[in-house]
C-alpha cells in the first residue's frame, strides 16, 4: 500500500490518521533517507494519539516518551551498530507495558519483532513530495492498513 504526500503537512496528516487507529502494543518501524519525513510522520502520529507534547527526533538520546491517553515511545536507532546497544533502555520491558512504539531506523530489531507495520518514506518528484509505502507484517497490521484505506481513499494497493 502506498500514498504520495505532496508536503510535510500531508505526511503529518497521514500520521494523524494512523494515530487515531493505533492501540496499545502497536509497533511501527519507519525507514527512509535522512530528511525523508520520519519525524514529521511521528509528529502526526502523536497528534492523532492526543499527545500534547512537542515531538522531536530522539537521535542523540535514543528514546523520547510522550504522555497521552497511551504513551508514545519514539526511538531513533540511526547511531546504533548493534541491537545490544539498546540494553540501556530495556525495550522488552517497556513493551510489556501499555504504549505505542514508533522506531526510526529500526532494521536492527525487525527480525526480533516479526509482526509490525513498516512505513518507508522516499523522496518523490518534487522537493517536498514523499512516497509513503505501508508494509504490514501480521494480521493486526493488515487489518490496520485496511482501516487506513477506509479513512483515506488516496492509498494505492
Amino acid at each position: 500500500m502506498r500514498i504520495i504526500a505532496k508536503s510535510p503537512d500531508d505526511t503529518e496528516t497521514l500520521g494523524v490518521i494512523l494515530g487515531r487507529l493505533v492501540r496499545s502494543g502497536d509497533l511501527i518501524f519507519l525507514s527512509g533517507e535522512l530528511g525523508a519525513g520520519k519525524t514529521h510522520f511521528v509528529r502526526g502520529l502523536a497528534k492523532g494519539m492526543q499527545v500534547q507534547d512537542e515531538v522531536s527526533s530522539p537521535t542523540f538520546g535514543l528514546l523520547n516518551v510522550y504522555e497521552g491517553p497511551l504513551p508514545l515511545y519514539h526511538l531513533d536507532l540511526y547511531r546504533l551498530e548493534t541491537a545490544d546497544e539498546l540494553d540501556v533502555i530495556d525495550l522488552p520491558g517497556l513493551m510489556d507495558g501499555p504504549g505505542v512504539f514508533a522506531i526510526e531506523w529500526g532494521r536492527l530489531l525487525q527480525a526480533d519483532y516479526p509482526e509490525h507495520l513498516e512505513i518507508i518514506l522516499t523522496y518523490g518528484a518534487g522537493p517536498e513530495e514523499r512516497i509513503i509505502e505501508w508494509q504490514p507484517r501480521g494480521e493486526r497490521y493488515r487489518s490496520l492498513c485496511e482501516e487506513l484505506k477506509r479513512e483515506n481513499a488516496d492509498f494505492d494497493d
